[in-house]
Formats: structure tokens, sequence, C-alpha cells
């Protein structure tokens, strides 16, 4: 299933747009389906999907976000789950295009922001206000790795597209080349570039 071209990606979301769907209360996260037909936006309690070709819209509950939020949302790499970290420190998977949760898994006890889901698909890297870089299973929870270091809690992370680099940031304004396996970091620039963990 290819990735839809990126203009014809921006002709989409502009027709969303165009609509003025409403969208009301807060929205974390958003991110394009695989085919960039449908948008998808993170929010209290779930994930709201909105189709950009007809405009029409439906919110799906996530049970784990249910008295908070979904802070970030992707997709693995066989377009067949969603991936949503949440402020309650967990990490769902959802199907898709169902969305139906399959697992929910506890990682900390904070918020969790940061999100880059593996090329096998099978694990993530996840951080969050626990100032932790932390590699889970996605089908079991486990931790797989896990680096302290963040100056401040972990923003984001992504991969790069060969998935040889996990880059992530920090609310210090860092940013890390780490080793997507382990999590080591590499190198790192900003407030604190003199700090490898």
């Amino acid at each position: 299933m290819p990735l839809a071209p990126l203009k014809e990606r921006k002709q989409l979301m502009a027709a969303c747009l165009e609509r003025d769907i409403p969208l009301e209360g807060w929205n974390y996260c958003a991110t394009l389906d695989p085919d960039g037909a449908k948008l998808l936006l993170g929010r209290h309690g779930g994930i709201l999907v909105i189709d950009l070709a007809s405009g029409g819209s439906h919110e799906v509950e996530v049970p784990a976000a249910v008295y908070d939020a979904v802070s970030n949302v992707a997709f693995t790499p066989d377009r067949t789950r969603v991936i949503a970290t949440l402020w309650v420190g967990s990490v769902a998977v959802l199907t898709w295009p169902e969305l139906r949760c399959i697992a929910a898994h506890r990682v900390c006890d904070t918020r969790l922001h940061g999100l880059a889901v593996l090329q096998d698909g099978r694990s993530a890297w996840v951080g969050g206000h626990d100032g932790k870089r932390t590699r889970i299973d996605l089908g079991d929870g486990t931790v797989l790795a896990a680096r302290a270091g963040e100056a401040m809690w972990m923003a984001d992370a992504a991969l790069s597209p060969d998935g040889e680099l996990l880059v992530t940031a920090d609310a210090a304004g860092n940013v890390r080349l780490c080793d997507p396996d382990s999590g080591s970091s590499a190198a790192c620039c900003g407030a604190t570039a003199s700090r490898t963990t």
C-alpha cells in the first residue's frame, strides 16, 4: 500500500480545512494515515479520525486514556497497527483501520510524549516526564532497554528512514542522536551538548 503522493496529501488536507470541520477541545497531536486519506488527532480520552475526502469524522475511545489524553500517535511500518502514547504513562496498541485497542502497557508514572516505532514494528522508543528513553515490546510491554539522561522531559522521538538512528528531543532544547537498539546517545547538541548517556 504505497503512501499517497505529497501533492495529493496536501490537497486532501486543504479539502479538510476548507470544510471547516469543527474541532472542539484540545488536540495534542496529529498524524496522517499511511494513505494520506485520514487525519488522526490525539485528544482527551481518545483519537478523533477525520476522513479528508468526505469531511466526516468519528471519535474512538482509547480505554487506557479515558481519564487523560493521547499525546502521540504513530503507525507501525506494516500499517496494521496504531501506537499511541498516553499522558497516564502508558502505551496503547490499536488495530488499523478499526482502531480497536488490543493492548495497553504501563511504562511509567508520568506523562509520555515521545514515540518512535522501530522498523520491526514489534518495539518502540517512548519517553516523557520521567527523563528516560525507554524501549518497550509492543506485544507484552516488556522493557527492552532504558536510558536516563534527558535534561528535561523527552518531548519527541523519531527514527531515521533507514532505521539506523534514533533522534530524541527534550524540553531543555537538546537533540540526541542515539543507537536505535540500545538507546545509547552517540551525540548531543543543545543546552547540555557536552553530556552523553
